[in-house]
């Protein structure tokens, strides 16, 4: 069975599944995946910022964009999407609520 990332080699006039190529393709795969969810909650740890209020913008499907309101930058809040946010806070959420980052939680204003 051919999934993503399987590697084919040429063999006369037909292709057959590498499966040594196959396997390396797929630690590289899950090598860059990692790498790229580390950069996110790197991202995502510099837009906390401890005291600032951030506001609701959308909330749809288990997730939820706020607007961090106390940094206002080129006449705009700087939005992220948060996806470490609280289920118990979320369930309660509606657009345009006041959150306050607090000793590394979010705590409804």
């Amino acid at each position: 069975m051919l999934r993503f990332g399987s590697v084919l080699r040429k063999q006369d006039i037909d292709f057959v599944l590498d499966h040594e190529g196959t396997k390396y393709v797929g630690r590289e795969i899950n090598t860059m995946i990692k790498e790229k969810i580390e950069e996110q909650y790197k991202y995502l740890d510099s837009k906390r910022i401890e005291g600032h209020t951030y506001e609701v913008g959308e909330k749809y499907d288990g997730r939820i964009w706020l607007y961090d309101a106390d940094n206002i930058t080129n006449g705009g809040m700087e939005g992220i999407e948060e996806i470490n946010f609280p289920d118990e806070l979320y369930q309660d959420a509606k657009e345009g609520d006041l959150f306050t980052y607090q000793n590394g939680k979010y705590q409804k204003k």
